[in-house]
């Protein structure tokens, strides 16, 4: 067996046989262990078989054994330190409050990710490799910063901070009870924009752009762009916005 075959998923090590006990998944050394005494399910190399359960533990020790580092440490170290990256793998500390789960997901084009909300600023607050612990407002005000500039989504930082005791501006709704976001859709759908070329200008996904499309109608009680363009006109949505085509 490989290191090639390791990182293809083509080691033959989907899973262990053998019943483990409860909570085996947290214990490093019997699920390492566990690894090594496993038969390979098929001879490695010669299939694929995604290692979902044992990838980690298996890709892990290699680098464990040849660096003397965990897949925690080494990444801290080598990547995260020098480029003041605010990344976590489990490995580099042992208090529960160390991991990163409630702090708002980066923002990607069409997606919005999510975490458990619990204790959000404290844990967006804990030491990083490359600064101080901040304090539950310092971390308030960052998460506030980085919205502002587009890094984060800024609903998933006003439910952390809502979570977290924060006090949270109160959401102004557009006529219909449309969000923000609505009517960001619909001016552009007014404007004659076709739906590609709102997901576009919105940065988010045609699919995403389609169900906004599909909400403001059953909210404002539309079945035709022309009747919705209508609407927005009614209600004062384009009066004195720049727009550009």
């Amino acid at each position: 067996m490989t290191l090639r075959h390791l990182l293809s998923h083509q080691a033959g090590l989907p899973a262990v046989r053998r019943r483990l006990p409860p909570g085996a998944m947290l214990d490093w050394r019997l699920m390492t262990g566990a690894n090594a005494a496993e038969r390979p399910w098929w001879e490695p190399g010669t299939a694929h078989g995604y290692h979902v359960n044992t990838f980690g533990f298996a890709v892990g020790e290699v680098l464990r054994r040849v660096s003397g580092r965990t897949v925690g440490t080494l990444p801290r170290e080598q990547v995260a330190g020098p480029l003041r990256a605010d990344i976590y793998i489990s490995g580099w500390r042992t208090t529960p409050t160390s991991t990163r789960g409630a702090c708002p997901a980066r923002r990607s084009p069409g997606r919005r990710g999510s975490w458990p909300l619990r204790t959000p600023t404290r844990r967006c607050a804990s030491r990083r490799p490359y600064r101080s612990s901040l304090s539950p407002a310092e971390a308030a005000a960052e998460l506030r910063t980085d919205a502002r500039a587009g890094r984060v989504d800024p609903d998933a930082v006003s439910a952390v901070l809502a979570v977290a005791g924060h006090r949270v501006p109160r959401r102004h709704e557009g006529p219909a009870g449309l969000t923000a976001r609505e009517v960001e859709v619909l001016r552009l759908l007014a404007r004659g924009l076709r739906t590609k070329e709102i997901a576009k200008r919105l940065v988010i996904t045609p699919k995403t752009a389609s169900n906004h499309i599909e909400h403001i109608y059953i909210k404002i009680d539309a079945s035709t762009r022309a009747s919705a363009s209508l609407f927005a006109v009614q209600h004062g949505l384009l009066v004195d916005e720049a727009f550009t085509p």
